[in-house]
């Protein structure tokens, strides 16, 4: 008896461990981080679906409480993001950093700490033995300079934790927002994507961000996301229709989506209508308002028509390039939706058609 009652818990302790084993292998690369994923909700650039995949294949970072939904909210997610943030908490993942040798000699976990949060903390009286504690479990995202050195050392920063800063730097470029680190390491095909985005989107630095993602490109040639980003960068940020749709057919091929920001028109005449962006993938139609209020959504089955308004219409629309969209509802009835771009230029409206027709 008191054999099969040992048997019978050394079972169920082997189901709760392999169930552990898992539910850790459901996931790949590191978790996306809660600002990571601020900033890609934020560039408006990638639909929904997209982005909840990610979030499936790599979980999440953080905890969503109150605080941080109401963010995510406010950055424009909508519930089946929060849903899936929720759904897919990962604890902290250990990040081997590499300290100028070939093989890893110190482990951090969390965000590496700023130059301005170190002096910020030292200067709110927090001791240089907590601060120094943090560095050794964070490290630091930054390589001080003799500059540096001395703003620490004016907050009350001791040698010791100048030394331990030498020694501690967590290269910022590893870990992204999704993670298909494609090349190794976290600094590889997500890191760059990552970066792209912050360079086009926050620091508004486009050439920069075309050649990020270049770079992405040449690294994984068979993942869509770069390519669709870059036919973005190129639009709306250099206004190239060329390069854009060339990108963008690029992204189709490989199973992403070509993007564009569009008005929504509520009315006939675009004087009612809310922003957002329109996703065009190899067999749908999708477009999600900036408000989260509006989503509309068609399998190219069942899409009638798209043109170009009539130029009885363009001449009261206040929008300029407005096109619509048609779709089948019944043998004789048929449903319009009605958009214009927000570049106001009708070559845009005219690549949205041919991307829409494939």
């Amino acid at each position: 008896m008191k054999y099969t009652y040992f048997l019978r818990q050394v079972v169920l302790i082997l189901l709760v461990l392999s169930s552990s084993l898992v539910v850790l292998a459901q996931y790949k690369g590191l978790p996306v981080k809660k600002e990571k994923l601020v900033s890609v909700l934020r560039s408006r650039q990638l639909q929904t679906r997209e982005i909840v995949a990610v979030i499936k294949s790599n979980g999440v970072d953080f905890r969503v409480t109150d605080l941080v939904e109401a963010e995510l909210k406010g950055a424009g997610a909508r519930p089946e993001v929060i849903a899936a943030a929720k759904a897919n908490y990962r604890a902290s993942v250990a990040t081997p950093v590499q300290n100028g040798s070939s093989t890893p000699s110190k482990t951090f976990t969390g965000q590496p700490m700023t130059k301005d949060v170190i002096v910020t903390l030292l200067n709110n009286g927090i001791s240089d033995a907590q601060v120094r504690s943090n560095v050794t479990t964070r490290g630091v995202n930054f390589k001080p300079s003799p500059s540096d050195k001395n703003e620490i050392k004016g907050a009350g920063g001791s040698a010791a934790l100048i030394a331990l800063i030498d020694k501690s730097y967590n290269n910022p470029n590893q870990g992204s927002a999704g993670n298909n680190d494609t090349g190794g390491g976290g600094g590889g095909y997500d890191a760059l994507v990552d970066k792209a985005v912050n360079e086009y989107d926050t620091q508004k630095n486009v050439a920069a961000s075309i050649s990020t993602l270049q770079a992405a490109i040449a690294l994984n040639p068979s993942e869509s996301r770069a390519y669709q980003l870059l036919g973005f960068s190129y639009l709306y940020g250099q206004k190239n229709f060329a390069e854009a749709e060339k990108y963008m057919k690029l992204a189709l091929e490989r199973g992403g989506s070509a993007v564009f920001r569009v008005f929504h028109d509520h009315g006939a005449l675009m004087t009612d209508v809310c922003t957002g962006s329109l996703f065009i993938a190899r067999d749908t139609v999708r477009y999600e308002s900036d408000d989260n209020i509006h989503t509309f959504e068609t399998s190219d089955a069942d899409i009638k028509e798209v043109k170009m308004a009539n130029k009885f219409a363009s001449m009261f629309n206040v929008k300029q390039g407005s096109f619509k969209i048609t779709l089948k509802s019944g043998e004789n009835a048929s449903k319009n939706y009605n958009f214009a771009p927000a570049t106001n230029d009708s070559q845009e409206s005219k690549m949205i058609i041919r991307l829409i027709g494939k």
